[in-house]
């Protein structure tokens, strides 16, 4: 088994610390971690807080595989105070790398994005062993009408890959994906796919898009 500090590495989640690492079944880690961060905004009044007040509930989250092993996250987020609005509400601490009320990972999410890529959501909850509403859920969370141009420095060549949501269905998505910085990300997603609606975002270089139909 690998260390801690390796383990951490390979995670790639910023601003934790593991604790301890539990083996369940043959191919399941279970990776408990704390917040290694002081404070955060106040959901009330939006101003930096840092009086503790305890922890929050214990959240598991799905992350990217390590491996054979499927690896699920364990973290009880920081909770903290504000002395300045009227009954000193509390507010949880979220770290970068997930969305409060998700199941997984951003970073999970990233790899079921391009997993979705020539295929539905029927087979990727197959082979990923998750629901389908999870996978739905991920889905509504990255749909997004535009994509954002201002975060791609250079782009040569885009695909744009249509997927079913079921079999059988006529229900599509467009994921709009490319090579950014030598590596395979997924830029958008669209509930449109014609060239319009890509090429019609804010700020669209000139790129060559490469249409790729999925029946």
């Amino acid at each position: 088994m690998l260390d801690k500090e390796t383990i951490r590495v390979l995670l790639n989640l910023p601003d934790i610390a593991i604790d301890r690492i539990v083996v369940e079944g043959a191919r399941t880690l279970k990776i408990f971690v704390h917040s290694i961060l002081e404070g955060t905004h106040c959901h009330r009044c939006g101003k930096p807080i840092d009086h503790p007040y305890g922890l929050s509930q214990e959240i598991t989250l799905r992350h990217v595989s390590l491996g054979e092993y499927t690896i699920l996250i364990v973290l009880r987020p920081k909770r903290y105070q504000c002395d300045d609005c009227e009954g000193r509400p509390t507010t949880s601490q979220t770290l970068s790398w997930y969305t409060p009320r998700a199941s997984v990972t951003k970073g999970f999410e990233d790899q079921m994005l391009l997993e979705l890529i020539n295929s539905t959501l029927e087979d990727v909850s197959r082979k990923q062993g998750i629901g389908v509403d999870a996978l739905q859920g991920i889905l509504d969370r990255r749909i997004d009408p535009e994509i954002d141009w201002s975060a791609i420095e250079t782009l040569e060549v885009m695909g744009i890959d249509e997927i079913s949501l079921k079999k059988g269905h006529r229900d599509f998505v467009a994921v709009i994906s490319a090579y950014v910085n030598d590596q395979l990300r997924v830029i958008g997603l669209l509930a449109e796919r014609t060239k319009a609606a890509v090429k019609g975002s804010p700020g669209s270089p000139g790129v060559v898009i490469s249409y790729k139909t999925v029946a």
